[in-house]
This record gives C-alpha cells, structure tokens and sequence, in this order.
C-alpha cells in the first residue's frame, strides 16, 4: 500500500512533505483513508500529506471521507481541474477540500495561448472566491511562468524549475 511506500521512501531522504495521489476508489475507501489519516498522525508520519484525486463520485462521498482526513490534518487537492474534471463536476466538492490543480499540458495541444490563459483565470478566480489553494501544473518555458505571474497565480510547477530527479541520497 501507499504507506509501505513512503515509509520506505521517508527512511532514505530528509524530505518530510509529500503529495499523494489516489483513484477514486482508493479516496472513497474508509480502511484507505483510516490507514492514512492513523500514519499521518503516527510519530512515523510525514509533517505533511497532502491527498490528490482527480476523480470525484459526489459531493456527499466527498464531504463524509474529506472529514476524516482533514482531521488528521491531510490537505486534500482535486487534481486536473479544467480537463479532467469540469467545474459542473467539482462544483459541489470545493467546500471539502484544500485546493486545485489546473494541468495545463493537458490542454496545450487542443487551446491556443489566449484559450489557455482565459481557463487558467477561470480556475484560479474559482480558487480566490472559494479561498482554496491554486496551483498551475505544467509550466514548461518563462512564457508559461510570465502568463501565471499576470494572471496572479502564485503557486505553480513544471519542467521549467527542473525535471523530476532520482533521490540518490
């Protein structure tokens, strides 16, 4: 299970802060999220767990389990807003959880640049009125970071500040 995974990553690095991503399945399941919400609070847990899920089944589902893993303090953060999931689709979910990720590379191929930034001030505009963390994924070239900083996004990651690495500490 996840747990096993990053108690053995935990082991062999400094690094104390993780995100962690879960099916919808996985997120909906009480024993995953009891496992969970136990390890963080656990002296072997991380400082902090933040969950990511990019499906979401219904607003009461979302309600029921958030609670739980807020109460361990886990942040929980819906995962590819504005491609994967619809605002009509989370719509009913952001008074249970901490934030939102918008992809863009998921949506490069299929928007042009002005596209593009009109859905990111969508999302992040959401973001502000529901005073939930935003985070734009997929920034690739300054282009990408100079569109986030004029659109006031503060939060953001991608290749532009460096490929993912292999720990070999």
């Amino acid at each position: 299970m996840q747990i096993t995974l990053l108690k053995e990553f935990m082991s062999n690095t400094e690094i104390q802060n993780f995100n962690l991503n879960l099916t919808a399945k996985q997120f909906e399941d009480i024993d995953v999220a009891e496992a969970l919400t136990q390890f963080a609070k656990s002296s072997e847990g991380p400082n902090k767990l933040t969950i990511e899920i990019t499906d979401l089944k219904d607003s009461q589902t979302t309600r029921r389990i958030s609670a739980l893993y807020r109460s361990a303090d886990i942040k929980i953060m819906i995962d590819d807003v504005g491609s994967d999931n619809s605002f009509e689709l989370v719509r009913g979910a952001l008074p249970y959880v901490n934030g939102m990720k918008f992809a863009m590379q998921n949506l490069r191929k299929t928007n042009s640049e002005k596209e593009l930034a009109e859905r990111v001030a969508f999302w992040n505009q959401i973001a502000q009125e529901q005073n939930l963390d935003f985070i734009l994924e997929g920034v690739e070239t300054e282009t990408d970071l100079l569109m986030a900083k004029k659109l006031g996004v503060s939060r953001v990651q991608g290749y532009f500040f460096g490929k993912p690495a292999p720990n070999n500490k």
